[in-house]
């Protein structure tokens, strides 16, 4: 069976999402491929950023609507994580050859960087409560030379592909939430009005493969 032998993981930075990733769990499949998960608190730290953002745009909506910090008399934002689902899709990482690599008897290596690039595809993930068909950005990264600064993983492929031209496959998985924003009342805890909903994403997994073009 044709194998990539080896992964070398590093922290690093992606860049799509602004938060380092980190690998704490590695699981090598029946073919030999390897697939990572992002830290939990690492993802939570992004979702957390992109809910910010939009009650950063809520509270200044509010302050320009009445002149005044809506959190600071009767009611506040109430923040409600609704539902969370997952979406995946694979494609080619950018950067590589059209017609792949042949690597010879010796073998050699894929130098990953999670730079975006022209890699780039959506998948669809729906929602039941309100029915809702989300969208979801995908950027695969780049192949670069073993001389960047940008590397994030080095998978390296084995004699096996010797008379093979192949390419470097990348398989995410995000994770996506359903995140209510609503208008509270602080003495009660009523709620009075649903704000708006937003659907932020993160990087939950990603999965490298070796595929003969």
């Amino acid at each position: 069976m044709k194998k990539i032998i080896s992964m070398v993981l590093f922290i690093s930075v992606f860049c799509s999402l602004c938060v380092p990733i980190s690998a704490v769990a590695l699981e090598t499949h029946a073919d030999d491929s390897v697939i990572y998960y992002v830290e939990q608190e690492i993802r939570e730290q992004d979702i957390q950023r992109q809910i910010n953002e939009i009650l950063a745009e809520l509270n200044k909506r509010e302050f320009q609507l009445y002149g005044r910090d809506p959190d600071a008399f009767d009611y506040y934002t109430e923040i409600v994580t609704f539902d969370t689902r997952r979406v995946t899709k694979g494609g080619y990482a950018g950067g590589q050859l059209p017609g792949g690599v042949c690597f010879g008897t010796a073998g050699g290596s894929f130098f990953y960087s999670r730079q975006s690039s022209n890699a780039t595809t959506t998948a669809s993930v729906s929602f039941s409560v309100p029915i809702k068909l989300v969208t979801v950005s995908f950027d695969f990264g780049t192949s670069v030379p073993k001389t960047s600064s940008n590397i994030a993983n080095n998978i390296n492929v084995d004699k096996s592909f010797a008379n093979d031209y192949v390419k470097l496959y990348i398989t995410q998985t995000k994770e996506v939430q359903q995140i209510n924003y609503y208008k509270t009342n602080k003495q009660t805890g009523e709620r009075v009005a649903l704000l708006t909903t937003a659907y932020p994403s993160t990087l939950y997994s990603e999965k490298y493969d070796i595929k003969v073009v």
